[in-house]
């Protein structure tokens, strides 16, 4: 089943508010395995809306709208897909005593005229009730598309998108979807592209995707496969992935969900960590607690940043310093040793480095990961500005926490 998403409203266009509902209806597809092929935005004009519709009637199996189908005059939804069916718009008695119900949950009486405009439909939709608001969503089924209207406000699509869910999986049968993104460093687009052209056309050949999300110093590359069975999709994208590997040096985590890794690994188990951080200056402690519920399981972090702030406050041993050189393997195994002694956490780890040589683009990053029993430790000689290095050693660093933590728990 092939989808389309279409966001009404002026506000949206001229940037008075971010589109939030798109992002959230294009997830919730993608996890019933249903594919989103566009996500539009159309202005309060019932002519521009009709066009957009009977286009999208043409090549969609699913079209969501989202907004205009509020009591003021410029909420436009509901006159549009009228027209688009050639309908009139009927009075729905169940609609309007559900907005009753509504106003009296508020404590409110004044129902206008405006309010009971909510209430008419076209003639041959049917609707799901709106619990938490006055407008319903629209639904039309037809032997060609479907068509589901919701109101534009978050919380209201996000309850009713539940009964379109319900209402879909109940009728249908929809091909599993399972995605995989890995990140590369320090390759910029354009070269790794060449570099895996070859690999990229052997995995289309085998049904898979490949999709390309640079930042800066770094590339996520995400693999899609669709099917029946989820885990033989899964099989089929880790023995690309691994052919791969054989190429390019990657890793296997995507770097914007590397703090709900840290979340799954932790939480539950009522493990602790703890961060000595100098030359990335807070970033890792930062990424961590992203994660809501993060204060169970991370205890606290050093910025570290010189030798005096090392040696004062972490107890870092000055004689290693001297010999080894503050960036060295040595110098962070100590740091992360210290680190978990001073928080008394189940794992610590620590970095230091230099994340810009004289202006060469290069940087050298020095990481160590600590547990009650264990201390390992690994040296990086990265590339990229002071910016990207420092990115990229947050990323490598929090990788090798996991890794640590993993051993040690699974």
């Amino acid at each position: 089943m092939k989808s389309s998403v279409i966001c009404i409203g002026d506000e949206i266009l001229i940037g008075q508010i971010a589109d939030t509902n798109s992002r959230f209806i294009a997830q919730r597809l993608n996890s019933l395995g249903i594919e989103c092929s566009s996500i539009k935005i159309v202005a309060d004009d019932k002519k521009a809306l009709v066009e957009l519709i009977n286009e999208e009637s043409k090549r969609s199996d699913l079209i969501i709208l989202s907004g205009g189908l509020g009591p003021t005059n410029d909420d436009i939804t509901r006159e549009a897909i009228a027209y688009f069916l050639s309908e009139k718009l009927i009075f729905s008695k169940q609609v309007f005593e559900n907005i009753k119900e509504v106003f009296k949950k508020f404590g409110r009486t004044d129902i206008t005229n405006l309010n009971k405009q909510q209430a008419y439909i076209p003639e041959s939709c049917t609707f799901f009730q709106n619990d938490i608001g006055t407008a319903p969503a629209i639904v039309k089924e037809s032997e060609k598309f479907i068509l589901v209207a919701f109101p534009g406000v978050p919380s209201e699509l996000i309850h009713l998108f539940e009964k379109l869910e319900k209402f879909l999986t109940s009728k249908y049968e929809f091909l599993q979807i399972y995605h995989k993104t890995v990140s590369v460093f320090g390759i910029p687009e354009s070269k790794l592209a060449l570099i895996i052209s070859s690999w990229e056309k052997n995995i289309k050949k085998n049904n898979i995707n490949l999709s390309y999300l640079p930042k800066k110093g770094i590339v996520r590359l995400r693999l899609t496969a669709r099917g029946e069975d989820k885990l033989e999709l899964k099989k089929k994208i880790n023995s690309s992935l691994s052919n791969l590997k054989k190429i390019i040096d990657f890793s296997y985590h995507d770097i914007g969900k590397l703090e709900h890794v840290i979340h799954d690994l932790l939480y539950e188990r009522g493990l602790t960590i703890s961060c000595a951080e100098s030359c990335t200056s807070g970033e890792i402690s930062s990424t961590i607690t992203k994660a809501s519920g993060s204060s169970k399981y991370f205890k606290g972090g050093l910025v570290v940043y010189s030798n005096f702030s090392k040696v004062n406050l972490l107890n870092v041993d000055l004689k290693k310093i001297e010999k080894y050189g503050v960036v060295s393997e040595e110098v962070a195994k100590d740091m992360s040793q210290k680190c978990l002694e001073k928080f008394d956490s189940d794992f610590s780890i620590s970095t230091t480095g230099l994340m810009e040589i004289d202006n060469t683009n290069k940087g050298v990053l020095c990481i160590s990961f600590s547990s009650k029993t264990k201390t390992l430790s690994k040296k990086f000689e990265l590339k990229g500005n002071r910016e990207q290095v420092t990115k990229q050693s947050t990323i490598l660093a929090i990788e090798f926490l996991i890794s640590g933590i993993m051993d040690k728990i699974l």
